[in-house]
């Protein structure tokens, strides 16, 4: 398979494409003094237009090289189509049905970080580690996250067809599965007279109001915080929700081209019982920076590193209907970023059974 990169096409496709809809002309303002890198791209642009054996379609290649241009900046950039922007749209709302998948592209397809019990995937056998190739016959390869995420959710209960790459499968192999599963909300579950676990599946007003109702006030409790499968949610829930369970924090700022503003995380009135914290690398966004902080204040992080997937992301709307999603900020704890390579957990229980994750939280929760 060839190694294509559309990240690294982007800017000669356009300079290709503002050649042959301008007549051959240089489409740029012109500069008495040009860069070697605005020549040399000139040049290779020229030399395509009139020597390459193919006629180039603009339209075709100017979507290409968009997608392209915006996927090089980062993983959690995109450039949606129309259409792409209304199912963006949806998926935000939680208004798409997905089949219960976690992931995110490595190798340039959707590496499954996770699948919820009982959903369409777990049914239909798919598993952790598994790569999805291609979607009712569509290739993933190469997609942005998001485009990857929206090829697995639909609006209506649907059956895809996924193709699978699996290690150690001497094939790729097919799954068919029945769309449908919809997130779960945040839960406080009860273990014993003094055990509970938060699992935050989404960081919203409903979880904050769900610790803020029903969390008990109790001497010697023990909380499990489980952030796998989850972090989605909006800024001000986290913010909220990190008064209750964390200490205040000064050093938490998010850095935007305007400058860095502080977040105001924690509270000295925050929840002050023993704890543990669950992730893994289906830990994104706010569940990613409640595992930066857990782990500065020296709560045992269990589990294997998180994804990477943190920023602050606007939409920006096309006069096409077309948009563009951009990091507008990164989250910045002790002056360091947080989230270009990953939250290390503290315990690393990488590919360890159900009973062993279990003891090294009953070992971390008996710690003084």
């Amino acid at each position: 398979m060839k190694n294509f990169r559309p990240a690294a096409m982007a800017i000669p496709i356009l300079l290709i494409i503002l050649l042959t809809t301008s007549g051959g002309k240089w489409p740029l303002p012109k500069d008495e003094d040009p860069s070697p890198y605005h020549s040399l791209l000139n040049e290779v642009a020229t030399l395509v237009k009139s020597e390459y054996v193919e006629p180039v379609d603009p339209e075709v290649k100017m979507t290409g090289a968009l997608i392209g241009l915006v996927k090089s900046l980062d993983q959690g950039s995109a450039f949606f189509s129309p259409e792409q922007t209304r199912h963006y749209e949806l998926l935000r709302q939680g208004r798409l049905l997905g089949i219960g998948v976690c992931g995110q592209s490595r190798n340039g397809y959707f590496w499954i970080s996770g699948v919820w019990p009982g959903s369409p995937a777990q049914k239909a056998g798919l598993q952790k580690g598994d790569l999805i190739k291609a979607v009712d016959g569509r290739s993933l390869y190469g997609l942005t996250h998001w485009a990857m995420l929206l090829a697995l959710n639909t609006e209506k209960s649907q059956t895809l067809k996924i193709q699978i790459f699996r290690e150690g499968a001497p094939k790729p192999e097919e799954r068919v599965v029945q769309s449908g599963w919809v997130e779960p909300a945040s839960s406080l579950e009860r273990i014993n007279h003094s055990r509970y676990r938060l699992r935050l599946t989404r960081i919203d007003r409903d979880a904050v109001e769900r610790v803020a109702a029903r969390m008990p006030r109790q001497k010697n409790l023990q909380l499990i915080i489980d952030l796998r499968g989850g972090g989605g949610g909006d800024r001000l829930s986290f913010q909220e929700l990190t008064r209750q369970l964390l200490p205040a924090e000064k050093n938490m700022l998010l850095a935007r081209k305007g400058g860095r503003e502080s977040l105001g995380i924690g509270s000295p009135q925050h929840l002050e019982c023993r704890k543990v914290v669950l992730c893994d690398a289906s830990t994104v966004f706010y569940g990613e920076l409640l595992a930066a902080l857990f782990k500065k204040n020296q709560t045992a992080l269990i589990g294997e590193k998180t994804s990477g997937l943190v920023s602050e992301l606007k939409l920006f709307s096309l006069a096409d209907g077309s948009s563009v999603l951009l990091t507008v900020g990164n989250f910045i704890l002790d002056n360091q970023p947080i989230g270009p390579g990953g939250i290390v957990p503290t315990i690393d229980c990488n590919g360890k059974m159900a009973g062993e994750l279990n003891r090294l939280i009953d070992a971390a929760l008996a710690k003084k």
